[in-house]
């Protein structure tokens, strides 16, 4: 048969026999053999979980089984079926793998029977639209964590680093401290250097050093707040 006319049809697009469960392709667009960098004598002929072979190491396992069950239900059902987005994995060269996203139709192609005759696998790329969907929800994510942080009704810090760098201050932290937000991105001795004397960054070195909390309980510190010393009790972790 001649598939000059679906090779030009703009679009990855592949021609299957409903020859489940190998589903051999029997034609391919330009557009496919483009993506797929392969040849169209590579693709012809073979089965398509024989060109795409899943991998329990690439992640394409479960894209694979998904796969399959779209071809089985446009063969049972003679009806189209949509898979919203697909990852799966694709050789970059030097064993390198990248991930790409799809959207994939298989649409079936009935004879004068009503029997499938073949099914048209297409796939769009929506690796760049999957990608900002997954950055504006982690930027959400963060936005929402570092709101929720600065409104604790108590008090909490991040510190980072051998200089114990001030990432993040609440309210709360800063008003006991008796500092500005100008502390954060200081490291703590150079923003509160009364603790040092205080074996409050030994404290820390335990923590950091064994991976085990410290709890304390009416534990005295010493802050310098507006400008006179002061012995404050603290419970804290």
């Amino acid at each position: 048969m001649d598939f000059r006319a679906f090779e030009a049809v703009p679009g990855n697009h592949v021609l299957l026999l409903p020859n489940a469960p190998a589903y051999t392709l029997a034609a391919a667009s330009n557009d496919y053999i483009l993506t797929s960098r392969l040849s169209r004598n590579d693709l012809v002929g073979k089965g398509f979980f024989e060109l795409f072979a899943a991998n329990e190491n690439d992640g394409n396992v479960t894209e694979s089984q998904q796969m399959q069950a779209s071809f089985d239900f446009v063969l049972q059902h003679r009806a189209p079926h949509e898979i919203q987005v697909q990852q799966y994995n694709t050789a970059i060269g030097n064993n390198a793998l990248q991930h790409k996203y799809w959207q994939v139709k298989n649409v079936p192609v009935l004879d004068g029977d009503g029997h499938v005759a073949y099914i048209i696998h297409s796939a769009t790329d929506i690796t760049s639209q999957v990608q900002a969907e997954q950055k504006a929800a982690a930027s959400t994510g963060i936005q929402n964590a570092y709101q929720f942080f600065m409104r604790a009704p108590v008090i909490i810090g991040f510190l980072r680093g051998d200089d114990y760098v001030i990432e993040l201050a609440n309210e709360g932290l800063l008003e006991v401290w008796g500092r500005t937000n100008d502390v954060v991105g200081q490291p703590l001795l150079k923003a509160i250097p009364e603790l040092e004397a205080q074996g409050f960054i030994s404290l820390l070195d335990n923590v950091r050093n064994t991976g085990e909390p410290f709890y304390a309980y009416e534990f005295p510190i010493t802050l310098v707040r507006n400008g006179k010393e002061e012995v404050i009790y603290f419970d804290f972790v």
